[in-house]
């Protein structure tokens, strides 16, 4: 498992993901936000921080 912070275009924390890997494969994404942003803009990796 690893995990990092979601950040919003102007750069302020608006959350979690969790990335999860079984078998050395990536099995789940979990992303949690705070806030009722509506729908998000893919792709999510570029709002990701370790």
């Amino acid at each position: 498992m690893a995990d990092g912070n979601v950040q919003g275009a102007d750069g302020q924390y608006i959350g979690e993901a969790m990335i999860f890997a079984f078998g050395g494969y990536l099995s789940t994404l979990e992303v949690c936000v705070w806030e009722n942003l509506g729908v998000l803009e893919l792709p999510l990796c570029e709002w990701l921080s370790v």
